[in-house]
């Protein structure tokens, strides 16, 4: 290191902050409360999202081959979970590591009705 990181600051403490430590600031209790509503609130939107993909499973098909329908519905039911899921792991890893969250679960949401209708894309091509 060079003489300049070493120097001290009139008050004592390091005129630089360590690279150890995160750039964001650091959670607060209220930082954590939001995202932790936020993630329950995507939870709930994940368990009705999938129920709506479970009632495009069940759309008949009159066309010969119903793959389209099979994958179309698996996308609706099972991709908004995955991606709450995979949101609630990013914003826990996040808080533990004192850094913000809260715009996770919002992504997580927009996500996951994006893959909610990209399922009924498939399925309403298929049975067109």
């Amino acid at each position: 290191m060079t003489n300049q990181a070493h120097r001290k600051s009139v008050d004592g403490q390091p005129a630089e902050k360590p690279p150890g430590k995160p750039a964001g600031p650091s959670s607060t209790l209220g930082s954590v409360l939001g995202t932790s509503a936020l993630l329950l609130l995507s939870v709930g939107l994940a368990w009705v999202l999938g129920v709506m993909g479970i009632f495009l499973a069940v759309t008949n098909c009159s066309a010969a081959d119903c793959t389209g329908l099979t994958i179309g519905s698996g996308i609706a039911t099972f991709g908004p979970a995955s991606v709450v899921l995979i949101s609630i792991v990013i914003s826990i890893v996040r808080m533990v590591q004192r850094r913000r969250a809260f715009w996770v679960p919002i992504i997580g949401m927009v996500v996951a009705v994006l893959m909610t209708v990209l399922g009924g894309t498939v399925v309403f091509m298929t049975i067109g």
